[in-house]
Formats: C-alpha cells, structure tokens, sequence
C-alpha cells in the first residue's frame, strides 16, 4: 500500500526546520513559505520551499511537493532567484506524507 497524504501545518514545519535544525523563514516574493540555511560548503545555503502558503495553510494533496535546492551566491549574470543566488544542485522531490520529515532530512543532510 503507497503512502498517503498528511496535512503539514506551519507550526509543524516551523519545530522541523526552525527550531530543530537552525533554518531561517525567508522573505521572499513567494506565495509559499521558504526556509533557508547555509550549508557546510562555503557560500552555499540549502532552501526548502515548504508547499505551505504564506497564510498558514499547506497545499491539497496532489497541489505541490516540498521542494529542496542548494544555491550559490554568483557574482555573474546567471542568478534565478530574486535575492540573487543561482541553484547549483535539485533534490529528489518530498511528498507530504507521514515520513516526510525524514525524507526531507534524507535529501540534504550530507550537505549541512
């Protein structure tokens, strides 16, 4: 039997990643809620667009998956992002089920 959908509150990504393992919430011009961190290769941080909306509610099954990247501040033109950082390394995709908090943890924990 495949895994099933868990509502993810804020509050229970805010424990996860804030108050858990040192991720910052950031301000940017997303509907989304997006935490960041810098990871242990200089100048990189990891980013976690979390399928939460700004005010609070996640996403319904099917909508959108907790999505990680790693970036890179780049002085050249190349930069994807609004505050200027370019992504150099995608993540394997996290579904919001009951282990999500693993399987988000397993998706860039060697990288911290």
């Amino acid at each position: 039997m495949g895994s099933r959908y868990v509502n993810i509150t804020k509050e229970e990504m805010d424990r996860f990643l804030i108050d858990a393992q040192g991720f910052e919430e950031m301000d940017l011009p997303y509907a989304e809620v997006v935490y960041q961190r810098p990871a242990k290769r200089d100048g990189t941080f990891i980013r976690i667009y979390s399928s939460i909306h700004k005010g609070g509610r996640a996403r319904r099954s099917g909508q959108d998956a907790i999505r990680t990247v790693m970036l890179s501040k780049d002085a050249s033109e190349m930069n994807h992002s609004p505050d200027g950082y370019k992504g150099i390394k995608k993540y394997k995709r996290v579904h919001r089920t009951k282990n999500w908090r693993l399987n988000l943890l397993k998706r860039y924990d060697s990288d911290l």
